[in-house]
């Protein structure tokens, strides 16, 4: 087990256990004024918890301020972004947010979270999210997969993702 982090006298365990009791947007509201490693430490302790939970907080935050939350997010472990990309894909708003999230991070955290959720084997959240992605990013993302990555993850794409994908038709 890692070493426990402190902060104002309590575990991160319990600050993320107090703020998923709270309001999912006053929540939203607090995380935001946090610094992006508190913010992060804070989210990752969170996902062990309560996944979903976390998913309605991070979404509400995505809302208040995308920028600010992505710089964050992207800051998280790479399982713990996976598992709350999935859970916010989940969530009533679609896989778009997820998307936008893949979309706005660097190219080497977008990555990494598809990879995790390839370990995961959550394929079919993958096919929906990349549904979303812009045609660029979409193409970065396949290129940077390895190539059992892309056999474990091509029959749950739509024809309409494989088509978006150039390296499909490259010869």
């Amino acid at each position: 087990m890692g070493k426990k982090r402190y902060f104002d006298g309590l575990s991160v365990d319990k600050h993320g256990n107090i703020i998923l009791e709270m309001n999912a947007a006053e929540a939203a509201c607090l995380l935001s004024q946090l610094n992006n490693d508190t913010a992060a430490s804070l989210i990752e302790a969170m996902v062990k918890n309560n996944i979903a939970g976390t998913a309605k907080i991070a979404e509400e935050a995505l809302s208040l301020n995308l920028e600010n939350t992505v710089s964050f997010i992207q800051q998280m472990n790479k399982k713990s972004l996976a598992q709350l990309l999935v859970g916010i894909a989940r969530l009533r708003s679609t896989y778009r947010r997820a998307a936008e999230i893949l979309e706005e991070m660097t190219l080497e955290k977008a990555v990494n979270a598809i990879k995790i959720m390839i370990e995961l084997e959550v394929y079919e959240d993958i096919a929906e999210i990349l549904q979303h992605v812009n045609t660029d990013r979409l193409n970065r993302i396949f290129e940077a997969l390895t190539q059992s990555e892309k056999t474990q993850l091509l029959p749950y794409l739509t024809p309409e993702i494989i088509t978006r994908i150039s390296s499909f038709f490259r010869e």
